[in-house]
């Protein structure tokens, strides 16, 4: 329960870090719309075909891959290493709808390697909403995070359970290569435990930041 805790706790950091400096980003995305605005409104005036729009969860372009009604197809490799001597290695494929502008669900299936004294694999799915929250002409970043389920051939240490559940949030970052070709990175903090389902001395927790990089393919 003390990694659960220690979990959510990391969230609310995260998520309190966020709505602290909401204004800050709002500001600067206004500011930063400004001379687009004024370039727009005096033809007479030559355009900078350097600069790049930059907008606050909306789209910047008709094509932009981030819009309502869209799809992504996204896989990465991840990498966490806790503070004990288990370390934790995935693969992960994802499936995201676009609910709304820059808002998107997504349904990820991931596959594990647990290197740890009894080294063990471990399937998992998991939901996670994706808010690109800060975008230009080729380039976002977003906050996600989410909930989900992890069945491990292996049980987590020596008294764990081969059941767990996950939690994990983090920032990233998307760079448009082409309409089709998005690669990502990003940082997430990531929980496993059983949420103590068959007692304090089986819930074996791992807790531990992820590092991750991919590619999203919007169609």
């Amino acid at each position: 329960m003390r990694q659960l805790r220690f979990a959510w706790k990391a969230l609310l950091i995260l998520s309190g870090w966020f709505v602290r400096n909401l204004g800050i980003v709002v500001a600067a995305t206004f500011l930063a719309g400004v001379p687009s605005w004024a370039e727009e409104t005096n033809a007479d005036q030559p355009q900078n075909p350097g600069r790049r729009g930059v907008s606050f969860g909306v789209p910047t372009a008709d094509k932009n891959p981030f819009t309502a009604g869209k799809w992504t197809l996204v896989s990465y490799g991840s990498a966490a290493v806790g503070k004990t001597s288990r370390r934790v290695y995935a693969g992960h494929l994802g499936l995201g709808y676009y609910m709304i502008d820059g808002v998107s669900i997504n349904l990820e299936g991931a596959g594990y390697f647990i290197d740890q004294t009894n080294d063990t694999g471990a399937g998992a799915v998991g939901l996670l909403p994706r808010w690109h929250y800060l975008q230009g002409d080729n380039w976002s970043v977003y906050v996600d995070g989410g909930a989900g389920i992890i069945y491990s051939d292996k049980r987590m240490g020596d008294s764990g359970t081969h059941f767990n559940f996950t939690l994990q949030a983090g920032l990233g970052m998307t760079y448009s290569l082409s309409e089709r070709i998005m690669p990502i990175t990003g940082f997430r903090w990531f929980h496993i435990s059983n949420a103590r389902i068959k007692g304090e001395e089986r819930n074996v927790g791992f807790d531990s930041p992820m590092f991750y990089l991919g590619v999203m393919m919007p169609f």
